[in-house]
């Protein structure tokens, strides 16, 4: 298994004055401030060798054009948010999650069965697509529209 994360675009202010805090929950209003450095997280390399085959990734989520002047809003950062996903894995391993989720309320048989009905559908609506015996999920995130294997979602915030 290797893994390679990093963040960036966090303000050095904000998070001392985060660290001097009580061990306290943080609230939101507590994070806001971090936006203005534009942060972004990347993983830039998932990949995890199983039995069933390999797994592997990589994720970008950050924003872009946050004003570090401007008293931060969670809205407005909202629409300046840009993201990027890539994601493969054999389908067995998706197969072998969703069936062991659904035999806590169904019988082994039903469970294996829905897993098939929930991958189908999930590559008929286009969130998976099927590769030989891989699944696979691109999307992106930019000016409030996701795409995920280039067909376009709706966002639940109505976001442009």
């Amino acid at each position: 298994a290797s893994v390679r994360l990093r963040l960036e675009g966090l303000p050095a202010q904000e998070l001392a004055l985060l660290q001097q805090r009580p061990s306290a929950p943080l609230g939101l209003a507590d994070l806001l401030p971090l936006l203005r450095g534009n942060p972004a997280l990347d993983l830039s390399e998932l990949r995890l060798t199983t039995p069933r085959g390999e797994i592997a990734g990589h994720l970008r989520l950050g924003l872009n054009g946050m004003d570090p002047s401007a008293e931060p809003n969670l809205l407005l950062a909202l629409t300046k948010l840009r993201g990027k996903v890539s994601l493969r894995l054999p389908e067995a391993i998706l197969l072998q999650v969703l069936e062991q989720g659904a035999r806590q309320s169904l019988v082994a048989a039903d469970a294996a069965e829905m897993a098939r009905q929930r991958v189908e559908a999930f590559v008929q609506n286009g969130w998976l697509a099927r590769e030989g015996d891989q699944l696979r999920l691109d999307g992106r995130l930019e000016s409030g529209r996701l795409t995920l294997n280039g067909r376009p979602l709706g966002l639940p915030l109505g976001i442009r």
